[in-house]
């Protein structure tokens, strides 16, 4: 048993070895806060550990490496001279909910920052897109002095509104600034497990496979990405051929599975960047996915604390070779959409609806609704509509499916950023698909910046 998870094997019948992972968990209420242990750079044992290269003299090189410590990526530090206020440009790598990362930070910036900073701002970055600006006010006494608000047995509740979140705007020039040293490398690898489900002739299928991941951070807007998979165990196989009347952009899967069992499912650049506070956007080229590359983009405007937002996405793609090398085939299509996003203040339920055209040159609309909970489980349903008619669409008559998300922390009892998602349907066909990571992609990966999200959670953020 291991944070309550528990293993089992078996041998069934003289023939069949199975494995059981199980584990339990509310998906309600908010995750208990995890507090990264390490040796502040305040105190003697950490500062052995520093680099050399650091000045333990700045308090900006102090706050650098206790952050980067703590999981978190400080960018630059922005202040006038004589003013009471200082902004921070942060990103948060290890953190499944912002407010812990802005805990985290606002509780280092109560031990490194000089007294004369009444007022500390962290504009927030997610994955190199602007957030809010989260303002926090140090409590100060009648003399003058900064007092901790847990030494003084403050009620949290009634605390809250000594932190603030505000629009994002321009910090201007950085009095800070922290080379990250681009470019950077970083490589992993991981065991990894595709399922096919619901299939009448074998209702379970599955590979087992190593996933290999790799990223080139050229910069904090433009990084190569590529994930490759070497087979270790795989049944899948093709004895019912598609018998579809429309390019075969999904229904030829298995295909996929067995001629590049051992491939490449993406290899591509992506440029990312805010444009400004409120819009968005993000461009890509290469082997995009395990069955289409080419070339897009996504924009996404959302005004600042508002439930709406829109976006859209322009795509040339052409479809990959069964070896998942880097032939293509001959088929090619141009795809995209128009969005309208609305979040709901009704238990937490998203809502998404996507027209345009889709990968067998179709057109029509996708409507899809998710919930989030506190903790970042996330469960949703979609369907989508087309002008191809049922008989042409075949089994199942239109797409349909259900989207799960798991956050890992749930699962691991530690601050981490991972999690596990994926969509069930009942079969693959061809009509109403969309290219994967590219339709919406932008909103629902923001939504733990939203105003909402760090509103609702300023007790949690306070140091």
């Amino acid at each position: 048993m291991l944070n309550g998870m528990s293993f089992g094997a078996s041998y069934q019948r003289g023939q069949f070895l199975g494995l059981t992972l199980k584990t339990a968990a509310s998906f309600k209420p908010r995750q208990k806060r995890i507090y990264e242990q390490f040796d502040s750079v305040a105190d003697d044992l950490g500062q052995d550990q520093a680099p050399s290269f650091l000045d333990l003299d700045s308090w900006y090189d102090r706050l650098l490496f206790d952050a980067e410590r703590s999981g978190l990526r400080l960018h630059s530090a922005h202040f006038s001279p004589g003013d009471d206020q200082v902004n921070f440009a942060v990103s948060n790598t290890s953190y499944a909910l912002w407010a812990d990362a802005l805990n985290q930070f606002f509780t280092l910036s109560e031990i490194h920052l000089p007294k004369n900073f009444r007022r500390i701002g962290v504009a927030v970055l997610d994955d190199n897109l602007e957030g809010p600006l989260v303002s926090y006010n140090r409590l100060v006494s009648k003399s003058g002095g900064i007092l901790d608000p847990i030494e003084q047995a403050l009620d949290r509740k009634s605390l809250s509104n000594l932190v603030s979140v505000l629009p994002n705007r321009k910090l201007g020039r950085p009095n800070h600034e922290t080379d990250f040293g681009y470019p950077k490398l970083a490589i992993g690898a991981d065991l990894a497990l595709r399922l096919q489900v619901m299939d009448p002739d074998a209702p379970l299928k599955h590979q087992l496979y190593l996933k290999n991941t790799g990223r080139v951070a050229l910069s904090d807007s433009l990084n190569i990405w590529s994930v490759a998979t070497i087979d270790i165990s795989n049944d899948f196989d093709t004895r019912r051929p598609s018998d579809s009347v429309l390019p075969r952009v999904r229904s030829e899967i298995n295909q996929y599975l067995t001629q590049g069992e051992n491939g490449i499912d993406s290899l591509f650049g992506e440029y990312k960047e805010s444009l400004s506070s409120s819009l968005h956007a993000r461009f890509y080229v290469g082997l995009l996915e395990e069955m289409f590359g080419g070339v897009g983009g996504e924009v996404l405007y959302e005004p600042f604390a508002t439930r709406w937002a829109v976006g859209a996405n322009l795509n040339w793609v052409q479809q990959r070779a069964f070896d998942r090398r880097f032939r293509f085939q001959n088929y090619n299509v141009v795809t995209g959409h128009l969005s309208l996003f609305y979040a709901s203040d009704w238990h937490n339920f998203d809502f998404g609806l996507h027209v345009g055209r889709y990968l067998a040159g179709d057109r029509g609309f996708t409507f899809e609704a998710k919930r989030t909970f506190d903790n970042g489980f996330a469960l949703g349903a979609y369907f989508t509509r087309t002008n191809v008619s049922a008989e042409d669409f075949g089994e199942g008559s239109y797409d349909k499916g259900i989207a799960i998300t798991i956050p890992y922390s749930l699962m691991l009892g530690k601050n981490t950023r991972g999690k596990y998602s994926t969509v069930l349907r009942t079969i693959e066909r061809d009509g109403g698909r969309r290219l994967e990571g590219t339709v919406g992609l932008l909103w629902w990966n923001r939504r733990s910046v939203r105003f909402d999200a760090l509103r609702d959670n300023r007790d949690r953020i306070l140091p």
